[in-house]
């Protein structure tokens, strides 16, 4: 288990996470979210290679449209 920040809570992970496993689990469609992972911003095609480590403070930001 691996504890980071996520959007600002404590979060407790499985070990050997990816940034786009972890968007899939909490957010949804990888495609609609920008994620930051320790103030850096990545790019989409770094989801599935970034992972996760104890101590990261992580940021996922949904697009939401209206009407």
């Amino acid at each position: 288990m691996i504890h980071i920040r996520l959007n600002g809570e404590p979060c407790d992970l499985p070990e050997e996470i990816s940034v786009a496993e972890l968007i899939r689990m909490r957010a949804g469609v990888p495609e609609l979210v920008v994620a930051e992972v320790n103030e850096r911003i990545l790019k989409r095609d770094a989801y599935a290679a970034e992972m996760i480590r104890h101590g990261d403070t992580v940021e996922l930001l949904r697009f939401v449209g209206g009407g």
